[in-house]
Parts: structure tokens; sequence; C-alpha cells
């Protein structure tokens, strides 16, 4: 309730702040561009003209850092207070500016990430916070884009995070729970923290339909950290593989856009049978999305919802179905067209074999949040998530409040 206090305050202030009349003639160091540091696009503004004068030059480079502090408010394994976060630095390259190369883009990312994985005073599998890790510093991406025939053809190679490619759920993107944004029926997915490299084809015959493949580096399966290492295991022991296909069609009903994705991936790697203990090589799944904005006016303001579910094989995968869904409004409120609020759940079951050794068929986690945009490069959010059988091994459900901060530099 404090936290809701404290971001309704935040609002009505930042929605003053959004009214302050300034006056381009005075001599104030804050006035740049034409506007006050309160209403730049990023805290750092144009960083004394050095922003402009690279994009000009084909460089751009962006950066965000995302604060969480959460309580378990009841249940869980304990009841503790937890603080974490997300630093990235991004920096993208036109090479048609830079080396007369039309259609290809250099890209590169660098996370640090720091604090306790919150999921521990919780004791949920599907981690109720989207940027848990342990304590990682590390180059996340690096890659090469080549687009051709006129934007159908686009080829990706290097070190990336499949799920901005692969399993994306777009209405979910807002959400903290890391379930909203993908299924994690997907064993050894080279998504944060670990993403890995890869070969990627996507091929988009019209507006509508898109065909996407990925061959990705497969040692996460083996324990090997891809997100801290280079290209050596892509080639080399363990020779693992993680391939995943996507189509995807797009559609509109009276300027409501809707879309569904249907993927299936197969992993190379060796896995142990959880009811016999032996071992078998190579497993699938299957992974598919619904998204529709059921109602949107002339201001823009919207409702969005969203379907995904997901499958794997029970014999070798602790979760073996999941299914989420949910409701995301943006601009709803007067005066507040950047803010969103949503509501979601996400339900995984789990391996009903012998040794996989759980004492609950599900957990599930139901997620509410309200996202202000404060200023254009800050963002508060108030998050409450209930989770029923947090990792189906009879802990009590838990009660976990987040509060969320994002500053884009």
């Amino acid at each position: 309730m404090q936290w809701l206090l404290i971001t309704a305050l935040l609002v009505n202030a930042s929605g003053l702040v959004e009214q302050d009349q300034v006056d381009p003639s005075t001599n104030n160091r804050e006035w740049i561009g034409g506007r006050k540091w309160h209403h730049w696009d990023r805290a750092l503004g144009d960083i004394a003209g050095w922003r402009p004068a690279l994009e000009e030059r084909g460089f751009t480079i962006a950066g965000s850092y995302i604060f969480d502090h959460s309580k378990v408010e009841s249940g869980g394994v304990r009841r503790k207070e937890t603080g974490r976060s997300l630093l990235n630095v991004e920096l993208f390259i036109d090479l048609g500016q830079v080396l007369e190369l039309p259609g290809g883009t250099l890209y590169g990312r660098f996370e640090s990430q720091a604090g306790r994985n919150a999921s521990e005073t919780v004791g949920d599998a599907q981690s109720f916070s989207n940027i848990d890790s342990d304590h990682d510093r590390q180059l996340t991406e690096l890659w090469y884009q080549h687009v051709c025939l006129d934007g159908k053809l686009r080829f990706k190679i290097g070190k990336v995070d499949a799920n901005t490619e692969f399993a994306v759920v777009e209405n979910g993107l807002d959400f903290i729970n890391s379930s909203m944004a993908y299924s994690p029926t997907i064993l050894g997915f080279p998504t944060y923290p670990d993403p890995a490299t890869s070969i990627n084809v996507f091929f988009q015959p019209n507006e509508s339909l898109t065909f996407s493949a990925g061959l990705y580096d497969g040692a996460l399966q083996e324990g090997v950290r891809t997100g801290r290492r280079g290209a050596k295991t892509f080639y080399d022991d363990p020779s693992d593989l993680f391939l995943v296909t996507e189509s995807s069609y797009r559609w509109s009903i009276d300027e409501r856009p809707g879309r569904v994705s249907v993927g299936v991936w197969h992993h190379t790697g060796h896995f142990t049978k959880f009811n016999t203990g032996g071992r078998t090589s190579g497993t699938e799944g299957v992974f598919a999305v619904l998204e529709q904005v059921c109602w949107r006016d002339d201001d823009a303001r919207e409702i969005a919802a969203f379907v995904q579910v997901g499958t794997a094989e029970q014999a070798v995968a602790t979760i073996k179905r999941h299914v989420g869904f949910g409701v995301v409004g943006r601009g709803l409120i007067p005066m507040r067209p950047q803010d969103s609020v949503g509501f979601g759940a996400t339900q995984v079951n789990f391996s009903d074999h012998n040794g996989a050794g759980f004492t609950k068929e599900y957990e599930a986690a139901y997620e509410l949040y309200y996202r202000a945009q404060m200023m254009p490069w800050l963002s508060v959010q108030p998050d409450l998530q209930w989770i029923d059988n947090p990792g189906g091994m009879g802990v009590d459900d838990a009660w976990v409040a987040t509060m969320r901060a994002v500053l884009d530099f």
C-alpha cells in the first residue's frame, strides 16, 4: 500500500512536469535541444552534442538501468527483502553509413547484473523477476545482421539472445515474471542471462507472413555458461546444438493488429530420463503465441490480450506443459498516455515421472502491475504477484511485491 501511494504521488508530480512551460530564450543550462532535462528522450540528453554527432556517422549508443526491490510478504521459502539491478549498454553501427555496406548492421550489448537471485527466497520455478541472475558481467550480444531483397530476407550471425527473435510475447514485455515473455518449457533456451553463438535466417515474403529459423550453441545444457563465453563451444566440445523454427502471421481488424506464431525446437544434447536414470540423445517441444488488440480509440488508448502455450517431453523436462495469458491497457488514464497496466497468469505443470521429485502437480503465478512513465527516460512500476505452489515442492503459497524503476540513458 505504501508503494501504491508513492507511485500515485509520483504520477501526479510527473503530470505537472509534463505541463511545465519553458522558455527557450533563457540561458538556463537545463535547456538543450529546445527542451528541459525532464523532457529529454534519455537521461543523458545528447551528451554535450556527442550523441547526434555519432548518429550522423552511423553510430548509435543507448543504455538502460533497471532496479528491482522485492519483498516476500508471506509464504515462500522465507520472508525477506531483496534488491538487484541490471545495467545495459548498447552500440548499433550502421554499416551502410560507415563502410558503404547497405543493409548491414553490427550490434554489441554489455550487461552487468548485481544483487541476489530473488527466487531463492520464494522457491518458484518460473522466476518471478526477469532480471534475476548470478552477478553476471559480460558481453551479452555481439552480432552482424544483413537485410536484402527489399527487406524480405534477413540474416543474423553471432552471439544472439534467442528471445529477441523467437517465442516473443510482444504484449508481455512489461510484465516482470519471466514466463510472461516466453514459455519455460523450452529446454536450454539461449536467452538472458545466457545468449549464445548462432546463425539465424528470416524470410518475410509479405507484410503478414514471416518464417524464421535459428541454429544456436547448445552447450548451456551441459552446464557451460554461454553468456560468459565466445564462439568456441559452437564448433567444439560440448558440441550440442539448439535448433528452432517459427512461423508468424499478422493481421489487422479495423486497425486493431493481431498475430499468431507457432514454433518447434529441438536440442541435440544428452538428457537424463527421470523414470530410468538412463540417458537419451535429443529432445524437442512446441510453443505458440496468440496476440490481439481488442480495443483502440482515436487517442491511441488500447487494450490488448495474449495467450501462450508450450510443451516438452516430460521424460526429461521438469516442466512438461505451460499456459499463460494476459491483458494490458495502455494510456487508459487521461493525461497519462504512456502509462500501462496489466494483469496476467502463467501456469506450469511439472513432470509426473517418479524420478522428477515433485510433490505438487503445478505452479501458477498471477501478476498485476502498473507502469507509470514519469518522464520520457524514467518509469516506475509497482508489481504484485501471488505464486501458488512455488516450485512444486510443498512450499507455502507466496505473495511477492516488487517496485521496479527503469532509467534509459
